[in-house]
């Protein structure tokens, strides 16, 4: 299976940048996936996901959920059937990068941390590094691992 891992926030800053950090990480460590960064500009093109079966999106959100925790929202594509609304809920960035790409890939995964509302500063809050550590370790294991048999759920920080 080929995989692309998006690092959403690489023109971005502090908390807003969580998303390029695991994808660098990810990198660092020899992810068996491709790698590539998005920044704000990047979302006016196609994402690049062409010829990729699983695509993985890693992004920073204020979402109003407490900062550090993580959600997964999967979206699975029956072959044959790239419909541009996938079922589930996704953060208006992961819809505007869709609708650049005009098709989805076979399996989306959107893995969102929460960050603080109007957080500007240049380094990442506590809660959303504990929470990159956390993501990098996991998809560290999960790339070099089937897909089946994995829980998927929202980590709360403790």
């Amino acid at each position: 299976m080929k995989t692309l891992l998006l690092g959403l926030g690489a023109d971005a800053r502090g908390d807003r940048a969580v998303g390029a950090l695991v994808a660098r990480r990810l990198s660092a460590r020899g992810c068996p996936a491709t790698v590539r960064l998005v920044g704000g500009t990047d979302l006016e093109n196609d994402p690049g996901w062409n010829g990729h079966d699983r695509v993985i999106v890693v992004e920073g959100t204020a979402d109003g959920r407490t900062p550090g925790t993580i959600h997964r929202a999967e979206h699975h594509v029956p072959e044959g059937n790239e419909s541009l609304e996938p079922a589930g809920s996704h953060p208006a960035g992961i819809e505007e990068i869709i609708q650049r790409a005009g098709h989805l890939p076979a399996h989306l995964e959107v893995l969102s941390i929460s960050i603080p509302d109007g957080e500007d500063g240049s380094v990442l809050s506590h809660p959303v590094a504990v929470a990159a550590d956390h993501l990098v370790d996991e998809l560290s294991q999960e790339l070099t691992e089937p897909l089946s048999g994995r829980s998927r759920h929202v980590v709360e920080p403790s």
